[in-house]
């Protein structure tokens, strides 16, 4: 059973698995769950929607290959796929054929490029154990119909085998790549990094920021309206009394050739926990707004900051979820978001109430107050919003989700209307 909720109603429908999901077409509404992927684990990571209404998103499969590979699929408007995509590694690394190790893929990022190509960021990795936190980034340019038109390695930088990796295309037509990485191999704590390119995909700077003996983590990143970079993550400080650590969320500007402005935590003298996971720059250089988590209250909650383009923190919110009401008393988790026509926010996530995790959509006015919460999961199972945007076609939501059905994670692709009902 799949289900469908919000504080003002809930009700029930039921689906097919994802292998009967290829020939369902949505009504005329304009709002669907599909399903992509195979018969094994698939996770998205990050999707767009073309000037014309196609979406793409990027994400990795365990089901085409002998170990995980990246995963690129469109659909189109109505989210009928139209091709999805694996690559050998033979296909994408030209020395393959003399690399001893075995090779897994993640694809996490992507961009449509002006020509109409996509841009693909990803990492790749040996499944030796004692690599299993080590990866290098690979950056996949495909035709408009998933066909490979080249491939490039950074083969220079370790970096964090996690979740953690974000493209950025500037406005001067370059890119930048954020990660995480390790001053030095063996390293127990990891900076940020930062890889500027250019339009022709060669490097213009590298930088690694982070501060001595902490473990820094990368959320995503913007462009600001002066074309300096600006990106949010999370350090953790000290340890707790249950042996973890504190943590604060960071937003850190750089000037274009990567120079440190400012950098600044958020919550560094509290006795609690606050995570950075997305920034969203605000229309007319009104400043940013943080999304990431904290666990004031005892369980996780959404956490929302407002700053201006200096840094300086405006207002926060925080978004639980009271006995009674969509989230119950568990763990709302803000993975998500971005500023809506109206001047308010939508953020994805999660919900989990008892044993139940479920995809999380909050709608809130422009100063973070919530207009309304939805809910969209499977009974009794983990499923997760990993990215949101709003649709170009009518000005409803697309979400990218990770859902959970039986023994294996699929790829979700929710597209509701702009009160964030689907069906």
């Amino acid at each position: 059973m799949y289900k469908i909720a919000s504080i003002f109603v809930a009700c029930t429908l039921s689906f097919c698995m994802p292998s009967c999901q290829s020939t369902l077409n949505p009504d005329v509404s304009g709002q669907f769950i599909k399903f992509l992927g195979g018969a094994l684990d698939e996770t998205a990571f990050a999707l767009k929607q073309s000037p014309e209404g196609e979406i793409l998103l990027v994400g990795s499969s365990q089901s085409f290959g002998e170990n995980e590979q990246m995963f690129v699929a469109k659909t189109d408007k109505n989210g009928n796929k139209i091709w999805q995509k694996t690559f050998t590694n033979a296909e994408i690394i030209g020395t393959f054929s003399t690399n001893p190790d075995t090779l897994a893929q993640s694809g996490r990022d992507l961009e449509i490029l002006p020509n109409g190509n996509i841009l693909v960021l990803g990492n790749i990795r040996s499944i030796r154990p004692e690599y299993a936190n080590e990866a290098l980034l690979i950056l996949l340019e495909l035709s408009p119909n998933g066909s490979l038109v080249e491939s490039k390695l950074f083969e220079d930088r370790r970096i964090r085998n996690n979740n953690g990796v974000y493209l950025q295309q500037l406005a001067d037509g370059g890119f930048m790549m954020l990660a995480n990485t390790f001053i030095e191999r063996d390293a127990p704590t990891s900076d940020m990094y930062m890889h500027r390119l250019d339009a022709t995909k060669n490097t213009v700077y590298e930088r690694i920021y982070g501060i001595l003996n902490r473990d820094d983590q990368v959320g995503s990143l913007a462009e600001s309206a002066t074309a300096d970079i600006v990106w949010v993550g999370t350090s953790n400080r000290k340890r707790n009394p249950t042996g973890g650590f504190f943590s604060d969320m960071r937003i850190i500007k750089s000037d274009q050739v990567g120079n440190l402005q400012w950098d600044f935590a958020i919550g560094e003298n509290d006795e609690f926990s606050q995570t950075g996971r997305d920034i969203i720059t605000l229309a007319n250089d009104e400043g940013f707004l943080l999304v990431g988590n904290t666990n004031q209250n005892g369980t996780e909650d959404i956490l929302l900051v407002k700053t201006n383009t200096a840094g300086q923190v405006q207002w926060q919110k925080i978004i639980g979820a009271p006995s009674g009401q969509i989230g119950g008393d568990g763990d709302q988790i803000g993975i998500s978001g971005f500023q809506t026509q109206d001047g308010g926010f939508a953020i994805t996530g999660s919900t989990t109430q008892g044993t139940n995790q479920d995809v999380y959509l909050i709608k809130t006015n422009a100063t973070g107050d919530v207009e309304w919460q939805k809910r969209y999961g499977s009974q009794d199972r983990n499923d997760t919003g990993q990215m949101l945007i709003q649709s170009n076609i009518d000005g409803g939501y697309l979400i990218i989700a990770k859902i959970r059905f039986e023994n294996n994670d699929v790829i979700g692709l929710i597209k509701t209307d702009a009160q964030g009902n689907v069906f």
